[in-house]
């Protein structure tokens, strides 16, 4: 009777663990990244399993005092549903599926998704709204934020545009050109990237960085090559 009551129990520890592994499962958002490459016909992309309850940095950049910040859309299950772009020079930008906020000071200010122009010459921040991609640019930092359907979901796409030059910024976003050297194409890819070789594979992403969304040809390696760093290290515990 012994050998029972210790069977049951191993038994409902199963069952408890089995249904906590599926529902982590559903907290995750799988993220294929687009990279854009310099000097290569075909991108770089690579893969990213994100949390709906994390924020992540998108774009690092300390030597300017910029920071982005993106949570994924847990409707949409791709995709970002804020992204917030911050510095202590001028404030805050903040923009969701509905409504795009400024705060400068005590001053807030909301806009929605129709065209608009806004830009401040005393901070070089100017936010342009046109056929459903916002420009944000802060001195020589220009970011695109596309918004996108996809049934009755919309979500958000990062897309950087301008890096001030010589900027080691961090993030999923912070790698602005990556050059490669292609070390062998058959039978397995094998990539040159940042002095180290990394398997890569032939595989196709959607450029959520275009609004028409076309599917394009890239090259798939670890995200690791590309960013450097664990995407541990790219969390952030405040929006």
């Amino acid at each position: 009777q012994l050998h029972y009551l210790h069977f049951n129990q191993f038994k409902w520890q199963a069952i408890i663990v089995n249904y906590t592994h599926v529902f982590k499962v559903k907290d995750v958002v799988d993220l294929r990244i687009l990279q854009p490459t310099a000097g290569h016909s075909n991108q770089l992309c690579f893969d990213v399993q994100v949390s709906q309850k994390q924020n992540y940095k998108l774009l690092d950049d300390q030597t300017t005092d910029l920071l982005v910040v993106g949570q994924v859309n847990s409707e949409a299950k791709k995709g970002f549903q804020q992204i917030s772009i911050r510095s202590k020079a001028w404030g805050s930008v903040t923009v969701d599926t509905t409504k795009i906020v400024l705060i400068q000071g005590q001053k807030n200010e909301d806009f929605s998704w129709t065209p608009f122009s806004f830009s401040n010459a005393l901070n070089g921040l100017s936010l342009n709204m046109q056929d459903g991609v916002l420009t944000v640019e802060v001195g020589e930092t220009r970011m695109d934020i596309l918004l996108h359907s996809d049934g009755q979901n919309s979500f958000l796409w990062p897309a950087v545009k301008k890096r001030p030059p010589g900027s080691t910024a961090m993030g999923i976003l912070g790698q602005f050109l990556v050059s490669y050297e292609e070390k062998q194409v058959i039978p397995t890819g094998i990539l040159e990237i940042q002095d180290k070789e990394v398997p890569a594979s032939r595989e196709t992403a959607v450029n959520y960085n275009d609004p028409n969304k076309p599917r394009v040809d890239c090259w798939l390696v670890p995200y690791q090559s590309v960013l450097g760093v664990n995407l541990s290290e790219l969390t952030v515990v405040q929006t």
